[in-house]
């Protein structure tokens, strides 16, 4: 399994692309959610795995503060075991 962190951005068709793709398992996976979150202030990565079923992702949202950083990934890859 392979496991690719990749800085979201809006204007990249390909991770639009890849969010569409799968967004219909994971409902926090979107583009349009992405956004919002960018709009909150929220610096978005995407964690993609590779599996032999093709490509599975999950948002991390990372918020910084002035003391402090925080990690959020709401919702896991569908395909996601222990090791993730």
């Amino acid at each position: 399994m392979t496991t690719i962190l990749a800085q979201f951005a809006d204007s990249t068709n390909d991770t639009s692309a890849l969010l569409s793709c799968v967004s219909d398992a994971n409902p926090f996976c979107t583009a349009e959610y992405a956004k919002a979150m960018q709009a909150g202030g929220r610096d978005v990565w995407i964690i993609v795995i590779e599996t032999k079923d093709g490509p599975d992702a999950a948002l991390a949202l990372i918020r910084r503060g002035r003391l402090s950083t925080e990690l959020e990934i709401e919702s896991t890859p569908r395909s996601a075991s222990e090791d993730f």
